[in-house]
């Protein structure tokens, strides 16, 4: 788990307009402005890709893990991770590789 200054609080991001916005097989990423020396990840996953708050859980759990690596390389800015449905048949190895393509060249 990130820890806490990493996190994104998902309610203060919302009506915000973003910078610009990245879309892989199974992520849309939006990438906001911040003022903090650091940048944040927040985790969108809707009841319509995972029934089961433990599932959901799960899925962020695996996200955030695969994001420690990219703390250091992403400048500070907000990152909101919008969930796909496609998330459930794709293994865990694909999803690491899916979020360093999304920020090879941010």
């Amino acid at each position: 788990m990130l820890p806490k200054k990493y996190r994104l609080p998902i309610q203060g991001v919302v009506g915000r307009k973003s910078r610009f916005t990245k879309k892989s097989d199974i992520f849309l990423l939006k990438f906001f402005n911040s003022t903090l020396p650091h940048c944040r990840f927040g985790i969108i996953v809707s009841k319509q890709v995972a029934a089961k708050a433990v599932e959901r859980n799960q899925i962020k759990r695996s996200i955030f893990q695969a994001l420690q690596t990219y703390i250091t390389m992403i400048p500070s800015m907000d990152v909101l991770i919008i969930v796909s449905s496609a998330i459930k048949r794709v293994p865990k190895a694909e999803i690491i590789l899916q979020l360093e393509q999304c920020f090879k060249n941010v």
